[in-house]
């Protein structure tokens, strides 16, 4: 099957189920984050994943940007945001720097380049901006939970892991939102 939408072209095996994001819900950018723990993760979700491998870099210190490869952690790439923190107007911001093609389905808008600002709403920045700085104060990776609204029939919501790397300008933060519901983890 081929899907059209705008300027993109999904092509759908005929053993999988078509599924679009924004179909089924809001923006994961329109809901604020509740603080988790990595143990309310299921041991599949990508943030298990990525966690080990942020503490396998630098022996449970903040690593250096330099160390990330992608190739060590492909499994987490559809799911991967990377926010550089920057100064705006006197202020800490953040701007990203990368979108994999699942994380940006479910924030449905967010594009490469953008500030956390331009794409969240209030709430939702709010608490996006205190678990990042959180991150990066702590020098230790934040998850959270964002709640869903179905708007389709699925129903999920989204676990998330914060990771803090240092880099030569102050610091970046990888980002990996993922669905609870291992069904549409698959459907994406």
């Amino acid at each position: 099957m081929i899907r059209v939408r705008g300027n993109t072209v999904q092509i759908i095996p005929e053993n999988k189920e078509p599924f679009s994001w924004s179909e089924c819900f809001d923006s994961i950018c329109s809901a604020a984050l509740t603080p988790q723990n990595l143990i309310d993760f299921d041991s599949g979700h990508v943030a298990h994943q990525f966690n080990e491998y942020w503490y396998g870099l630098a022996a449970g210190k903040m690593p250096h940007n330099r160390q990330f490869s992608p190739v060590d952690i492909k499994a987490c790439l559809k799911w991967l945001m990377v926010f550089k923190e920057v100064e705006v107007d006197g202020d800490k911001n953040f701007l990203l720097t990368l979108i994999g093609a699942s994380a940006s389905e479910m924030t449905v808008h967010a594009k490469k380049g953008q500030y956390l600002h331009e794409f969240t709403e209030s709430e939702c920045y709010g608490t996006r901006k205190a678990a990042m700085t959180n991150a990066v104060t702590s020098a230790n990776p934040v998850f959270a939970r964002i709640h869903m609204t179905p708007t389709g029939e699925y129903k999920t919501n989204v676990l998330v892991g914060m990771f803090p790397f240092v880099d030569d300008t102050g610091h970046r933060i990888y980002v990996v939102p993922c669905p609870e519901n291992k069904k549409l983890r698959a459907l994406m």
